[in-house]
């Protein structure tokens, strides 16, 4: 069983078991986010690019497609290298408004 697992790893590595599960469960959570990205996400995602792509400067267009790419790396183990980067209000309005349509999606396929 999983607990037994997590009993294994414990006695193995050494660690208390509410360590164990603490650190599952942040690992988990950054895995299982509402943002992350989904397929039927991704088409809706592409259908509003498109249209603010001719509202905003190609700089910052570029940033935005970077800083959303950036934060779909959902493996805890991978360091965000820029942290947490502050950018224009007219990028982290857009921003908001792409992980909404994630956490719309988040259920999908």
């Amino acid at each position: 069983s999983y607990i037994q697992l997590l009993e294994s790893v414990c006695k193995n590595s050494q660690i208390k078991m509410t360590f164990l599960v603490h650190q599952l469960s942040n690992r988990s959570a950054i895995i299982n986010r509402n943002e992350r990205i989904t397929g039927d996400g991704i088409c809706l995602l592409a259908e509003y690019l498109l249209r603010v792509r001719k509202k905003i400067s190609p700089k910052n267009f570029e940033t935005l497609v970077k800083a959303f790419v950036r934060d779909q790396v959902l493996d805890p183990d991978v360091k965000n290298k820029e942290g947490s980067k502050r950018f224009n209000k007219e990028i982290n309005t857009l921003l908001s408004q792409l992980n909404k349509i994630m956490s719309k999606c988040s259920q999908g396929l």
